[in-house]
């Protein structure tokens, strides 16, 4: 099996890998619950609701450096 020129980007890349996964795995579950962020309580975030905190994301992912790094590598992408 061949890479693609889109997907060989992201072997020769690593960071990308961070940020895809970021936007696909972390970003995307909470997305499913921002219209009941938005319409049952404006106080509580989709993200809270997913992962049942009152903890915003920086908090939560404070004390698990695997998601501290993971977080840090895709905002690294978009500083490029």
């Amino acid at each position: 099996m061949v890479h693609t020129a889109l997907s060989a980007v992201f072997v020769k890349y690593p960071l990308l890998q961070s940020w895809i996964s970021f936007c696909t795995e972390e970003s995307s579950i909470s997305a499913t619950k921002l219209p009941e962020a938005l319409q049952s309580n404006p106080r509580r975030s989709a993200f809270q609701i997913v992962y049942e905190t009152e903890m915003n994301h920086f908090q939560w992912i404070e004390d698990k450096p695997e998601y501290v790094k993971h977080f840090a590598e895709s905002m690294e992408v978009l500083g490029h």
